[in-house]
């Protein structure tokens, strides 16, 4: 495949991903049996697929603290400071609320379990320093003879699993460290992406059929699979499951790359299709400003308080969840392009211009 090709049907599934994490904070035990079983899975696995062997660590360093902590520390400060000016002047707890958000910054966990006393988490962006740690942990492991990798990252990803069992350390080290393993199974494939393109049909249907019937059978025997916990709900099974998730997803997203045309070929979906699926894309390739648009939505607008004046003032309760979902969208997606087309937001976020992204 060109990378061109490549590229676009990435940005789709990343794009794809992205909305299910928005879908997935909604609390619908429905919906999260689904979006749980892929959408962190595949940025790990993309982030992994695109790391390559030799890289100077303080390089690497450099690199991503740009793309991902920067942001990081940039929204951990808006929503402080909405937080103080939304909810702590008008209920005379300022002070308060602008020390609860100062430290769930600078502890960045994403779980609300096993935290010290007084620490709160600070949300969907733990996600951003996770990726640092496992980026910078998947660089150390690639310096690693071959016969010894395997080995390390597991070592890593056990750690990272059992210690959060007693304690969630700062800066989301153990989910890092569990996210590792999905980065280096997304740089193995990179690197041997090519011996399976090779393969025949009918290995590559039986392949993709049994993956399907994988992530069916996890999705109905769903029981959690929270990485930004290290609670991987059965275990073994449930990653190999995700996994299975991934790739269906990615193939599917493949497919609906040479539908549309995206990526130069021939186009053979409608011109609806086309724009929904280039749109998806965009948002894709723009996931951490979409990212930053969602923290900020889901940390500071007063989602209850609207719903309660809007049923007192007789919308039906059956009404709820879709307006909170319209409301969400009509943030996020004017949010994020925003962000994209203004010199502010893309300094920010590390884009290039207003056409291109970071690499995370």
């Amino acid at each position: 495949m060109k990378t061109t090709q490549r590229k676009e049907y990435l940005d789709i599934l990343r794009g794809i991903a992205m909305i299910s994490i928005v879908l997935g904070h909604l609390g619908i035990p429905s919906v999260n049996r689904v979006v749980f079983t892929y959408h962190l899975p595949v940025f790990f696995l993309i982030t992994g697929y695109f790391i390559r062997e030799g890289q100077p660590l303080p390089a690497l360093i450099r690199k991503r603290a740009r793309t991902l902590l920067v942001p990081y520390a940039v929204s951990c400060a808006v929503i402080t400071v909405l937080r103080v000016l939304w909810y702590g002047v008008r209920h005379g707890s300022a002070s308060s609320e602008a020390v609860t958000w100062i430290l769930a910054s600078l502890y960045a966990s994403g779980s609300s379990g096993l935290l010290p006393p007084g620490i709160s988490r600070i949300g969907a962006i733990w996600f951003l320093w996770a990726t640092f740690w496992a980026c910078i942990l998947l660089n150390l492991i690639l310096r690693l003879p071959e016969k010894f990798r395997i080995g390390a990252v597991l070592g890593i990803f056990l750690a990272g699993y059992f210690s959060a069992r007693k304690l969630l350390l700062p800066l989301s080290i153990q989910p890092g460290a569990c996210a590792l393993l999905y980065l280096y199974i997304g740089h193995l494939v990179r690197k041997y992406e090519t011996h399976f393109l090779e393969t025949g049909r009918e290995w590559k249907v039986s392949a993709l059929t049994l993956a399907a019937v994988v992530w069916i059978s996890f999705i109905v025997h769903f029981q959690g699979f929270w990485i930004v916990s290290c609670n991987f709900g059965n275990g073994a099974e449930d990653i190999f499951a995700s996994l299975c998730a991934s790739l269906v997803l990615t193939v599917i997203c493949c497919g609906l790359d040479r539908l549309t045309g995206l990526s130069g070929q021939p186009h053979m979906g409608s011109a609806f299709s086309a724009r929904l699926l280039k749109g998806i894309a965009f948002l894709g390739r723009y996931s951490i400003a979409m990212l930053f648009m969602h923290i900020i939505e889901l940390d500071v607008f007063p989602y209850g308080g609207l719903l309660t004046r809007l049923n007192a003032h007789g919308m039906p309760a059956s009404m709820n969840l879709a307006v909170t979902i319209l409301i969400k969208f009509l943030i996020i997606i004017p949010g994020t392009i925003l962000l994209v087309r203004t010199k502010v937001g893309r300094r920010i976020f590390g884009f290039r211009d207003s056409g291109h992204s970071s690499s995370t």
